[in-house]
This record gives structure tokens, C-alpha cells and sequence, in this order.
């Protein structure tokens, strides 16, 4: 395996699936996660919280055009982990 720690890992799409298992292995890996969802990635959050690393749960504005996803994340609504 490989160390993460003192790193910060952003994942989208970290509410379930591949995303939430991304997630966690990161997080297993000693980073700390900002997980960025549809909506708030709360259990994603908690299984990366209950691995002793901080978790940052924050919802995304997903814009659809002609059936394609345009991920809209604002990097000031994520506080920097100090």
C-alpha cells in the first residue's frame, strides 16, 4: 500500500459505488477527504471519519446539457484542512 498522510484527497462522486470506495481507501491510506456528491456525502463521511481522518462532506451543482454532467465545485466552499 501506499502513504497519504498530510495529504488531501478530493473525490466526486463519493456519495456510493466506486466513489464511497475511493473514498474510504484513500482515507485508509492516511489522507484526509473532501467528498463532493449530489448531495452531502454523509456515510461516505462517517466510514472515512471512523478510519481516525477528517471528512468533508459538500454537495455539488451539476448542470445537464444534451445528456452530458458539468460538475460545478467552487474550491472556496472547501476549507483547506490545517
Amino acid at each position: 500500500m501506499f502513504d497519504l498522510s498530510g495529504r488531501v484527497a478530493m473525490v466526486t462522486g463519493a456519495n456510493t459505488g466506486i466513489g464511497q470506495g475511493i473514498a474510504v481507501a484513500l482515507a485508509a491510506a492516511g489522507a484526509d477527504v473532501a467528498l463532493v456528491g449530489r448531495t452531502p456525502a454523509e456515510e461516505s463521511a462517517n466510514k472515512v471519519r471512523a478510519l481516525g481522518r477528517r471528512a468533508l462532506p459538500r454537495a455539488a451543482q451539476g448542470l445537464w446539457r444534451r445528456g452530458t454532467a458539468a460538475l460545478d465545485v467552487r474550491m472556496e466552499s472547501l476549507p483547506v484542512f490545517l
